[in-house]
């Protein structure tokens, strides 16, 4: 689908305000950096560095915002191209490290577990409206320093589709980086070609870690593509008012890419801000409410503003059944990232406020992911479609069922539902059909009970490898730090 229009929530009065008050944060109140070598680069390029303390002059952003390209391709694993980010198209995906996932079998909700990662994969494979993967669980049965290399390995396995990871180190990273190399075959042809994206995020409010900046600047040197996105909480660790949440995340946000440019000029960066608000009665950082799409609507005007490609959020849901809420929530969400651009939009699958991976909600977000991309794909308007030949010969009282335009056409012009019911009332009420719940249950065991997209055994030995190798490096740690 190629996005054309963006309606308005932030009119071009108010996105520049909401730049020159990111201009402000960063020159005047700075940003505490706790990586030397991310201080001494911008030191050298002119920022004042006081301390872990640095300040950032605009002349560096509108730098940065020159060299950053403003589209590039995303390839699948077998090497075709798959993500246009840029071009107006959007795309979606699931979340990643959720604690909690939803039991296939019992429906039960439980810790999460690496074979988590590994069915989300497969069923991302499946489901045609999910257009990338990600981990979607959080795995509390592996060394808990390498989750992310763990899950990295069972997506690229399980999935041909384009893979999102989040990264809790520079270890890590450069662990993910040597799988890719293996499946493409070199780092020089995982730079031309790569499958994958970075995700990793400063620390609001104003605070940058050293495994962030560490993870942002390798990702620059390899051209590997990186969102660096503010989760900024409005209320909590942000303004409690959206325009300032905004402007400090955006603040932010262009920290990592005056940086990530800084260490290559070119290489492909994704403007990425997930912010949220808090609920003040419960403390939850709100997913599902009206808060959220506003605001990523928002910062995907403010991403098209700098002529960036958009890391998004939609599909998400604060509800902790699967219910009428959920995909209440999940549909406003869907909805407004496809009407606003976003890019790469992830998050589908998400429950209890991002604490619940659940798969059926993700098949749930794909049949409205489905609808809600016909419904942005528009009216085709022209004199075939007009069709006045075929009312010339259909004459009155006659009827366009059997129709040559009708069969051309109506698959294009009317969305078919793969789960939705329209039964007829009289149909439906005496069989009794089974419930969405049901029929959504249905589909995760005909995808799971097939074949997945399998890798070659060279190739998996290579990962397995290379993991191994890593997990030595952690032997005898248990916690992150």
């Amino acid at each position: 689908m190629v996005f054309n229009e963006m309606p308005l929530v932030l009119d071009q009065n108010s996105l520049q305000l909401i730049h020159v008050a990111s201009m402000e944060i960063l020159g005047e109140a700075g940003m505490e950096l706790l990586d030397e070598r991310a201080r001494a680069l911008l030191g050298d390029a002119g920022a004042t560095v006081k301390g872990s303390r640095v300040f950032i002059p605009g002349e560096l952003v509108e730098q940065s915002l020159y060299t950053a390209p403003s589209g590039f391709t995303i390839f699948d694993r077998e090497g075709t191209a798959a993500l246009e980010l840029g071009a107006g198209r959007i795309y979606f995906g699931p979340g990643s490290d959720l604690p909690y996932f939803v039991d296939v079998q019992t429906g039960h909700v439980r810790r999460a577990t690496l074979s988590d990662v590994s069915i989300s994969a497969r069923v991302c494979e499946a489901l045609e409206g999910i257009d990338f993967v990600m981990s979607l669980a959080l795995p509390s049965d592996v060394n808990p320093f390498l989750t992310d290399v763990y899950s990295a390995k069972s997506m690229i396995c399980g999935c041909r589709k384009p893979f999102v990871s989040t990264t809790t180190s520079l270890s890590s990273t450069k662990a993910i980086w040597e799988m890719g190399a293996a499946v493409r075959g070199s780092p020089r042809e995982l730079s031309s070609r790569p499958f994958y994206v970075i995700y990793t995020q400063p620390t609001s409010p104003l605070r940058h870690s050293e495994e962030s900046l560490s993870s942002l600047l390798f990702c620059a040197e390899h051209r590997i593509p990186v969102t660096y996105a503010s989760g900024a909480i409005a209320g909590g660790t942000a303004p409690v008012t959206m325009a300032g949440c905004l402007a400090m995340a955006n603040a932010e946000t262009l920290t990592g890419l005056v940086l990530h440019q800084l260490k290559q000029p070119g290489s492909p960066f994704i403007y990425g801000l997930i912010p949220s608000s808090m609920d003040m009665r419960s403390g939850i950082s709100i997913y599902g409410g009206v808060e959220l799409p506003l605001m990523h609507f928002a910062a995907a005007q403010l991403g098209k503003y700098y002529g960036l490609p958009v890391f998004g959020t939609a599909g998400c849901t604060d509800s902790n059944r699967f219910d009428s809420q959920a995909g209440a929530e999940a549909t406003l969400s869907i909805i407004s990232a496809a009407l606003c651009g976003s890019d790469l939009i992830h998050d589908s699958g998400y429950m209890s406020a991002g604490m619940v991976g659940s798969l059926p909600m993700l098949v749930l977000d794909n049949e409205i992911i489905s609808m809600v991309k016909r419904f942005t794909g528009g009216i085709a308007v022209n004199q075939e479609t007009l069709a006045i030949e075929t009312m010339r010969q259909v004459g009155p009282g006659g009827h366009f069922l059997q129709t040559d335009h009708t069969f051309d056409h109506f698959r294009d012009e009317c969305w078919l539902p793969s789960l939705f019911d329209r039964t007829p009332y009289s149909v439906w009420a005496e069989r009794e059909g089974p419930t969405l719940s049901a029929r959504i249950g249905k589909r995760l065991r005909t995808i799971l009970s097939g074949e997945g997209a399998g890798l070659g055994e060279e190739t998996v030995r290579e990962l397995d490898a290379i993991g191994d190798a890593y997990e030595k490096t952690f032997e005898g740690k248990q916690n992150r730090v």
